[in-house]
């Protein structure tokens, strides 16, 4: 009886609280009708001494409010990273606009410090891979920039626009988390071979060589989440609610007008990655790793243009490392 007076309480307070926050009112107004909902049980229920029942249910009550404030502080939190994102973003659909702003990402008004022009990269778009379609790139700034270009309204963003040039510029350094199916689409679709990648999946695979010894092919991908959660970066909060839209609607890239969901999504994966996340990977791989990171980079842009190749690079690699491995072994048992 209890625990079903404690379940129907904060099931009514949360049911409450979210009516009472989709309407903007403030936080003092649900606690105080959780602190008269407390009251009146109380009342309703306490003993005729006053004891042990009126302390259960004003354990329970604070429960209530307590849940009901830890809400209000996720939904604040929430509100104010898709305001951040929205205000960051600006989301491209003409060739004239798309090539300004590739000539000046491409050739900067003030240089950057170390002289590398770095940005993020990230696609969406229909069953991505070796058969998908491409709707929308994004592009993601050091300065916290976001620019979404809309290629299934415009597809001349791709050559007219500029977005080709972008990609394939050897001066400008593309960050991108795991670019196999992105690569392979871009080359499908648009014949553009991507060039100079900083790939975070190949990044994080050879920190965990340098931390624990792993060799790469040994090391698991990581999402996109647990990489920012890692290096400090902010998380993509709505990666699993889009997952789940997209199980259930396969062309939802392809769906206009966009949404304020799409638009937050598509933002925040390539403003997480600049640059909190490439400045600290960047920093941490040592420079007798660069060699192997270089070609873990190259073999994710080439995994499904050039499958067999690369299979074969990285069966060579791995029995290089055993046979190395074994040799090390040997010589320390003797």
């Amino acid at each position: 009886m209890l625990s079903i007076n404690l379940s129907t309480r904060v099931i009514k307070g949360c049911t409450y609280f979210l009516t009472t926050f989709k309407r903007n009112r403030k936080l003092r107004e649900v606690t105080s009708f959780a602190y008269c909902h407390h009251v009146r049980k109380r009342q309703l229920h306490s003993s005729p001494t006053g004891g042990p029942s009126n302390v259960l249910f004003f354990r329970t009550d604070n429960f209530s409010v307590e849940s009901l404030r830890s809400m209000s502080n996720e939904y604040n939190r929430s509100d104010a990273w898709d305001l951040e994102v929205l205000e960051q973003t600006r989301v491209i659909a003409t060739p004239g606009e798309s090539a300004q702003i590739i000539k000046d990402i491409i050739n900067p008004r003030k240089p950057p410090s170390d002289g590398k022009v770095v940005v993020s990269f990230d696609c969406e778009g229909i069953n991505l891979g070796i058969k998908g379609q491409l709707t929308l790139v994004q592009v993601g700034t050091m300065s916290g920039q976001a620019y979404v270009f809309d290629l299934f309204t415009c597809p001349s963003l791709i050559q007219a626009g500029g977005l080709q040039k972008l990609l394939e510029h050897k001066n400008v350094l593309k960050v991108i988390h795991d670019c196999t199916n992105d690569s392979i689409n871009l080359y499908n679709q648009y014949k553009i071979t991507l060039t100079n990648v900083f790939d975070t999946q190949a990044a994080h695979a050879v920190l965990q060589f340098q931390e624990t010894g792993k060799p790469v092919y040994k090391v698991k991908n990581v999402n996109l989440n647990t990489l920012c959660d890692h290096y400090g970066a902010p998380c993509n909060p709505l990666k699993e609610k889009v997952k789940n839209i997209y199980r259930k609607d396969q062309r939802y890239w392809s769906r206009r007008p966009m949404t304020r969901v799409m638009l937050i999504y598509a933002s925040s994966d390539v403003l997480c990655l600049v640059p909190q996340v490439y400045n600290t990977m960047s920093r941490l791989i040592k420079p007798e790793m660069q060699g192997l990171f270089a070609e873990l980079c190259e073999e994710q842009i080439q995994m499904h243009i050039r499958p067999e190749e690369i299979k074969a690079r990285k069966k060579q690699r791995m029995l290089e490392t055993e046979a190395a491995d074994l040799i090390k072994n040997g010589k320390s048992d003797e």
